[in-house]
């Protein structure tokens, strides 16, 4: 199983839709968007932090993470304008 699918494996026991999103094809820089009704009254630091205790050290074996939660209501309102974040590293 990759890792992406083992992202999304893992985070579908306990968000009600998951969509796991790697540009690349190696993990380099993934994007996870959760859409469940437990985000309610949640801020976004909150839903992101709440994601991320999910999967503790998985984070650990990619370079960089993007994570955001929206509720089912949120999500109807966002994911009409939605486009994945294009990653870019930046040198120093």
């Amino acid at each position: 199983m990759s890792l992406i699918q083992q992202f999304k494996s893992y985070l579908e026991k306990t968000y009600e839709k998951v969509l796991v999103i790697d540009e690349r094809g190696d993990a380099h820089f993934v994007q996870i968007i959760c859409i469940d009704p437990c985000f309610e009254g949640k801020n976004s630091l909150a839903k992101t932090r709440t994601i991320m205790k999910e999967f503790g050290d998985l984070q650990n074996l990619v370079h960089a993470i993007s994570v955001k939660g929206f509720t089912p209501t949120e999500w109807e309102k966002e994911r009409v304008n939605f486009e994945p974040t294009e990653y870019q590293h930046v040198g120093h």
